[in-house]
């Protein structure tokens, strides 16, 4: 039900805006083949995370999003798994579209980095005392 409802709304906001499935796949990780079979409803039932990434490039919710029902469990199963290692995986490739990411990031790495080194050599100091 969630998930017809989710690719009935994107296939509204896609006929909407006039995209093409080439002009979306320059902007997900999708195949342009993929999305025309989506937009032609010839794949019948297409998978939640496809659904959300073309939601998150159209920047609209589409409540198929099921990461916030395992945010607060102790343990997660494999498909739990799958689901966040996607969401990790959407999120750092739109990171790495930002120009100001990948300055900050590769300073936080070498802070990072520094500060492991600092501590590495205070041990070492310390130990010879």
């Amino acid at each position: 039900m969630v998930k017809s409802k989710g690719l009935n709304r994107i296939l509204e906001e896609i006929d909407k805006r006039g995209l093409s499935a080439y002009k979306i796949s320059q902007h997900t990780n999708l195949t342009p083949k993929g999305i025309r079979k989506i937009k032609d409803r010839a794949t019948e039932n297409p998978r939640i995370a496809t659904l959300n990434e073309i939601a998150s490039f159209l920047g609209i919710s589409t409540n198929t999003d099921q990461t916030s029902s395992i945010t607060n469990r102790d343990t997660l199963n494999d498909e739990d798994l799958v689901i966040l290692s996607y969401q990790v995986k959407k999120n750092w490739n739109q990171l790495l579209r930002l120009e100001d990411f990948k300055p900050f990031f590769f300073y936080q790495i070498a802070k990072t980095l520094d500060m492991e080194i600092e501590d590495i050599f205070t041990a070492a100091l310390n130990k010879g005392k």
